[in-house]
């Protein structure tokens, strides 16, 4: 999140993705465009950090408003599940102070093929999200998607992740 806060600096949110547990509900963002990796089986509250975890482990997911039909609204791309579960629309209700009239969409996305690179795959889509591109239209080349991420570390560049050609 650091490094696409400092390469792209007009963008909302992009806090540090541990620290969402630890954020009470946020005005909706002021910069007019938003990205977040968030996880989805954050506790909902400092009160709540009994329950960290206790549905069966961590998911990762990215939510942004970039390629949203309305500014206020908030897209969730998840390369696991198929649909916004109760989990996720808890943690938007925590992260994102939803005004009645927020619409969340749900994209159709490349899915994971196992369960454990959600990460991989949450970083790979805020990164077009960033450079403008739509995670909706990417197939990934899952076997590069390591190296790119650790390269991109390295280099301190946001840059899209590989395609299958």
């Amino acid at each position: 999140m650091a490094l696409m806060s400092a390469q792209f600096p007009e963008l909302g949110c992009l806090y540090a993705s541990g620290a969402v547990m630890f954020l009470e509900p946020l005005a909706f963002p002021r910069a007019p465009r938003f990205i977040q990796i968030v996880n989805r089986d954050t506790a909902m509250s400092l009160n709540d950090m009994h329950a960290y975890r206790s549905t069966g482990g961590s998911h990762w997911l990215t939510i942004s408003n970039v390629f949203a039909s309305r500014p206020q609204d908030v897209v969730v791309y998840d390369s696991l599940y198929h649909d916004v579960s109760p989990s996720t629309k808890a943690l938007l209700r925590q992260l994102y102070f939803l005004h009645g009239n927020t619409q969340v969409r749900f994209e159709r996305v490349h899915k994971q093929t196992d369960g454990t690179s959600c990460g991989r795959w949450a970083i790979a889509f805020a990164f077009d999200l960033a450079l403008g591109l739509n995670p909706r239209d990417a197939a990934y080349d899952v076997a590069r998607m390591g190296g790119h991420l650790l390269a991109a570390l390295e280099s301190s560049q946001v840059t899209p992740f590989p395609r299958r050609r």
